[in-house]
């Protein structure tokens, strides 16, 4: 699931920057806050955000680990979530 949010002191026909976060549902609210602060005060180029709502943050965030664990790090995670 994603949400959008355009300043509403952008024009239909201006072309937009995009700006995409992650953890969606944690940041959405002062992420948006800030680019509209920040495009009403023509201090960044009129940009839209997309926050993209995390849904195994353990799998989004973590790197795969394939094969046999080479670090301490890797056998940490590939013991705690094998499905990550």
């Amino acid at each position: 699931p994603i949400s959008i949010f355009i300043p509403d002191t952008v024009k239909d026909d201006q072309p937009l920057y995009v700006i995409y976060l992650l953890d969606g549902v944690e940041h959405y609210h002062t992420a948006s806050g800030v680019i509209k602060s920040l495009v009403d005060y023509e201090q960044i180029p009129n940009a839209m955000l997309v926050a993209i709502d995390t849904t195994n943050r353990v799998r989004d965030y973590l790197p795969q680990v394939e094969g046999e664990p080479k670090t301490e790090f890797q056998t940490f995670v590939k013991n705690k979530w094998p499905d990550a």
